[in-house]
């Protein structure tokens, strides 16, 4: 029974995890390179960035990523490698209290110099890349969670 219960938590948060970190991404490589908008394509995640709405964003991702690293940290040590999870707190905290600045800053420097910012473009793209490779890391470790062990002895 405990098995079954560890793994549906473990399968719940990195769902939720997951989606959270894909919206941090698309936004992370939306505010470097504003493709969308020049393709005219309309996120229909773009509105949960603008303003205060970005609180349910950074809400969920220190929710959802953090504490579902801290719990894989205390609970799940047998079942994952460390490195990951630390990945994963990681890409759940920075993103949520970096992005946004990262991309303020982008819009100040376009503003006031003209200039393209390439290094805070170069922050975001590495966010991008971070919160793709959790993303991996959460689909490979879902689909190789260990198989529950027979006591029949």
């Amino acid at each position: 029974m405990l098995y079954w219960v560890k793994k549906i938590f473990f399968f719940l948060f990195s769902v939720f995890s997951i989606l959270i970190l894909f919206a941090w991404m698309l936004y992370d490589l939306d505010a470097a390179f504003p493709i969308y908008s020049k393709l005219g394509v309309d996120l229909s995640i773009d509105f949960l960035f603008r303003g205060d709405a970005i609180l349910l964003p950074i809400f969920l991702a220190l929710l959802f990523p953090v504490l579902g690293a801290l719990l894989s940290l205390i609970f799940y040590r047998r079942e994952c490698s460390v490195w990951p999870k630390l990945l994963l707190l990681c890409a759940g905290a920075v993103s949520a209290f970096a992005a946004a600045p990262a991309e303020g800053a982008i819009f100040e420097a376009m503003f006031r110099y003209g200039s393209p910012a390439l290094w805070w473009k170069a922050v975001l793209a590495v966010f991008a890349a971070i919160n793709l490779a959790c993303i991996i890391w959460l689909i490979v470790a879902m689909a190789k969670y260990p198989r529950k062990t027979s006591k029949a002895a």
